[in-house]
Order: structure tokens, then C-alpha cells, then sequence
């Protein structure tokens, strides 16, 4: 009852119906793999590439998905965030190069989207080698022959 003295509510109820036993479908996400193989890094399972220079991956996933590999150093949609990706849901398997102009590291993230809409995402972590070493001998116990380019140490602790 109301302030009105009537009962303005109607009732929500219904008979009962039995519905039909039915489980939902089991979510199965894409898994992922590399070629070459990432060494898995311990503290946040990030995939890491030592590269040194241009270098091809494939990715290749256990379903047909859509696969996409984005920079993170790059904001999502402008241009060349996204390095690769694949056309459609129609493919398990999806091959790029690594991009050249950066020095060091570079992270990307790998997204696969199987057709069901399940979602798989990787991050993967280039660590590029281009920077020679650099080796200084500043102890009286080098001795280098400035001719021939050769050198020998004595007694170095």
C-alpha cells in the first residue's frame, strides 16, 4: 500500500519452466607460439628476443584467429603502432620482421582473436645487440704494440 491507500505494485511473478540441460561452450583461448623460440623472462612472463639486426618471427596460433602485433612505444592508432597483422579470422599463422629503428629495447604486444571472440595476449620483448664492446686497458700491465694492434697483460688481479 501507498500513501494513496492502493496497491500499485503488480506482481513479477511467472510459472516455472524447466529449461532444457545445456552447459556453455568451454572458453578455449588461442595459444600462441614463435619461431624463433623467446626465452621466457622469470619476473613478469614477458617473451624475450635477443636480436641483432632485422630479424624475421613467426607467430603462429593453435586456432584460426586474428593475429595483430603492435609497438607499445607508439600510441594505438597512429600510424605504424601496428607492425603486422594478419587478414580476417582465416589464419593461424602470421610472419614479421622486427622493426630497425630503434636502439636497445622495444616491446611489443601480440593480440589473437579466434572466432568465438576469445582474446590471447603476449608481450614480447626486443632486445637489440648493436652496440660493440668497449674495452679499456689503462693498467701499466697492458702493454700494446701500436704497429701490429696486439697487446699483452701481466699480472692482472
Amino acid at each position: 500500500m501507498d500513501e494513496d491507500g492502493e496497491n500499485d505494485s503488480f506482481p513479477a511473478e511467472s510459472a516455472e519452466v524447466q529449461s532444457s540441460e545445456k552447459y556453455l561452450p568451454k572458453v578455449s583461448f588461442p595459444e600462441l607460439f614463435y619461431t624463433p623460440q623467446p626465452v621466457k623472462d622469470g619476473k613478469n612472463g614477458m617473451k624475450i628476443f635477443n636480436i641483432k639486426g632485422k630479424t624475421e618471427i613467426t607467430v603462429e596460433s593453435d586456432v584460426k584467429a586474428k593475429i595483430v602485433v603492435t609497438r607499445m612505444d607508439i600510441d594505438k592508432g597512429v600510424h605504424g603502432a601496428v607492425l603486422a597483422q594478419s587478414i580476417g579470422m582465416n589464419s593461424d599463422i602470421l610472419v614479421f620482421y622486427t622493426p630497425e629503428d630503434f636502439d636497445g629495447v622495444l616491446n611489443l604486444k601480440v593480440t589473437a582473436t579466434d572466432v568465438e571472440g576469445d582474446v590471447t595476449v603476449d608481450y614480447l620483448g626486443l632486445r637489440l645487440d648493436n652496440v660493440s664492446l668497449l674495452i679499456t686497458l689503462d693498467s701499466d700491465s697492458f702493454r700494446a704494440d701500436c704497429n701490429t694492434g696486439t697487446f699483452s697483460a701481466t699480472c692482472v688481479r
